[in-house]
C-alpha cells in the first residue's frame, strides 16, 4: 500500500473520531424554571426548582448561588423577587429567569383535625399554622391561640372547628371537621366494687359493651361476653385492661384493684358478768370487721362476724375468738372467772332488811348501828367486813330478812348447793350468854343452833346443810338470832355465812 492510501485512511478516521463526540455531546438547554406558588403573603415560603442538561455550571441570582442541574429549594423571599438562572457549558451560556411575588396577605397554611373520624370518646389532634396574621382564634371554647400550633381534643360529637385568621382589615377562615364513628365499639361500663382489697379477697367486675365483636379482659380472664361479671382475687397490686373491638375500631378501659396486708380488727370481744356462779350463764359478744373466717374455741366453733352467745361455764375459762383473712390472724381473749359462792351472807348483810322483835313489837335499824342500840344491833365487826356481829337485846331475837336482794340477784337454788356457816359466842366468858341462831328459807327452817356459854362444845358451831331438795327455787331466806328468852341477850360472830355450789 503507497504512503498516499496509508495518509487518507488515518485522516478519514480522526474525521471519525470528532464528528462521534460531537454528536455524543448533549446541548445546553433550561427545561424548566419555576416558583410553586409564584405568589406568597409575606412570611409564607415558595419552592423554587429547575431541570437543567448540557451544563458543566448552574447558578441562581440572588442569594442562592451555585447548584446542581436538577434540584429544588425552600425559599422565603420577604419582597418581590426576580431570580435568574445561569447555565453554562464551554460553548455556550443559557438564561431563565422567575419572579415570585410577596403580597401583605393572611394565609392559612394549615388546618385540620388527624384522624376527622374517631370513636366517641377518642381523641384527634388539631394542627394549624398561619403566617401574616396578629390574631388567631378557634371556636368550640379553645380561644386564641399562637400562629403555628397543636392540641388534643376529645371526639364527644361530631364537631366543625372554625379558625379565623385578622390581621387589621384583613382576615381569613378555615374549617376542619372531626367525625364520630357510631359504628364504634363502646364501653358502657366497666367498674370493680370493691377497688381496695385485702390479700386473698374477692373483688368484682362487671362490664357492659356494645357495637363490638370481640371483648377480653387481661390478667389470664381472656374473652368474655358483651355484658357479664367475674370475681378476682388476686394476691398483689393489678390493673384490669378490657379491650373491645369490631374488627376496624376498638375501645380500650382499665380498672385497678389495690391489694393491702390489712389484717381483721376484733373491736369488741368480752364475756359479761365476767364472774359468774359455777354453772350459771355468762354472755359472749364480739364485733369484727375485716375478716373472711371468724371462730371461737371450746368447741363453739365458726360465728359472724358480729353476734353473741350464751355459755354455762363450770370453771374458770378463757375463750378465745381467732379472726383471719390471706394476712393472717388476730386474736382476743375473755375470761370468765367462776366461783362457788352462789351467796354470801356476810358480804351482803348491809343489803338486808334488819330489824328487832322485843315483847311482841318490832322495831327496825339500819345495818352499822352503834353496839349500844337499845333494840339490838347488826354490823361488821372488822375492817375487811369478813365477820357479821349480831347483838338481840331484852330478851328478844334479831331478823335480818336477805330475800330482796338474794332475789334480785338471779340466784335459784341448784341441787348442788350448800349452805356453809360458822358461827361463835362473841365473848363466851360471859356465862350468862344463851343464843339461839335460826336460818329459814322461806318458812321452812334449815335448823336451830344454840350456843351456850356454859357448854364448852356450844360455844360455837359451823354446819354444811343441803338446799338439794329446794333445787329451782329462788325465795326468801332469813336469819333469825333469838337471846332464848334471857332479859340481856349477848353478841354472836358470824365469821361465815354461804350458799356454796359443789362440783
Amino acid at each position: 500500500m503507497s504512503n498516499r492510501n496509508i495518509v487518507m485512511i488515518v485522516l478519514l478516521a480522526l474525521i471519525g473520531i470528532i464528528v462521534s463526540e460531537s454528536l455524543a455531546q448533549e446541548p445546553l438547554k433550561i427545561r424548566s424554571f419555576k416558583a410553586d406558588p409564584a405568589a406568597i403573603c409575606a412570611g409564607q415560603s415558595t419552592i423554587l426548582s429547575w431541570d437543567v442538561s448540557g451544563a458543566k455550571n448552574v447558578s441562581i441570582e440572588p442569594d442562592i448561588h451555585s447548584v446542581g442541574p436538577n434540584e429544588s429549594i425552600e425559599i422565603f423571599p420577604r419582597n418581590d423577587t426576580k431570580y435568574e438562572l445561569t447555565a453554562s457549558n464551554e460553548n455556550r451560556d443559557a438564561l431563565a429567569k422567575v419572579k415570585v411575588i410577596v403580597k401583605d396577605c393572611i394565609a392559612i397554611e394549615k388546618f385540620l383535625v388527624e384522624p376527622q373520624k374517631v370513636c366517641r370518646g377518642d381523641n384527634a389532634t388539631i394542627q394549624w399554622k398561619v403566617v401574616g396574621a396578629s390574631n388567631v382564634t378557634i371556636d368550640q371554647g379553645i380561644g386564641e391561640m399562637p400562629p403555628v400550633g397543636m392540641m388534643e381534643v376529645t371526639g364527644n360529637q361530631s364537631t366543625t372547628y372554625n379558625l379565623t385568621a385578622i390581621n387589621g382589615t384583613k382576615n381569613a377562615t378555615d374549617n376542619s371537621t372531626l367525625t364520630i364513628d357510631l359504628s364504634c365499639p363502646k364501653i358502657v361500663r366497666f367498674e370493680v366494687d370493691r377497688p381496695d382489697i385485702v390479700k386473698g379477697s374477692n373483688a368484682t367486675l362487671r362490664w357492659n359493651v356494645t357495637n363490638a365483636n370481640n371483648v377480653t379482659i387481661d390478667n389470664e380472664i381472656g374473652e368474655v361476653p358483651l355484658e357479664g361479671n367475674r370475681d378476682v382475687s388476686p394476691y398483689s397490686s393489678v390493673i384490669y385492661t378490657l379491650n373491645a373491638s369490631n374488627g376496624t375500631n376498638f375501645a380500650i378501659s382499665e380498672k385497678t384493684v389495690n391489694v393491702g396486708t390489712k389484717f381483721p380488727e376484733i373491736i369488741d370481744f368480752t364475756a359479761s358478768p365476767g364472774s359468774i356462779v359455777r354453772g350459771t350463764e355468762s354472755v359472749l359478744s364480739w364485733n369484727v370487721t375485716g375478716a373472711d373466717r371468724i371462730s371461737i374455741d371450746h368447741d363453739i366453733g365458726e360465728v359472724a362476724s358480729n353476734g353473741s352467745k350464751k355459755v354455762v361455764v363450770e370453771r374458770n375459762t378463757t375463750y378465745i375468738i381467732t379472726a383471719g383473712n390471706a394476712s393472717g390472724n388476730v386474736t382476743k381473749i375473755a375470761p370468765v372467772n367462776v366461783t362457788n359462792i352462789a351467796y354470801d351472807f356476810v358480804a351482803r348483810a348491809r343489803y338486808a332488811d334488819w330489824h328487832a322483835e322485843i315483847d311482841g313489837q318490832t322495831y327496825g335499824f339500819e345495818f352499822g348501828r352503834s353496839e349500844a342500840s337499845t333494840n339490838g344491833y347488826a354490823k361488821w365487826s372488822d375492817i375487811a367486813n369478813s365477820i357479821l356481829k349480831i347483838g338481840p337485846r331484852r330478851g328478844g331475837k334479831i331478823i335480818g330478812d336477805f330475800t330482796a336482794d338474794i332475789m334480785n340477784s338471779g340466784y335459784f337454788i341448784d341441787p348442788r348447793d350448800t349452805l356453809n356457816f360458822s358461827i361463835g359466842l362473841s365473848d363466851w366468858t360471859a356465862v350468862s350468854t344463851n343464843v339461839i341462831i335460826t336460818p329459814m328459807l322461806g318458812a321452812n327452817s334449815l335448823g336451830s343452833y344454840n350456843l351456850d356459854a356454859l357448854s364448852l362444845d356450844r360455844r360455837d358451831t359451823r354446819d354444811l346443810i343441803s338446799l338439794s331438795e329446794y333445787a329451782g327455787r329462788n325465795q326468801g331466806f332469813y336469819l333469825i338470832v333469838d337471846c332464848n328468852g334471857r332479859d340481856w341477850g349477848d353478841n354472836i360472830n358470824i365469821n361465815e355465812m354461804k350458799i356454796v355450789r359443789g362440783h
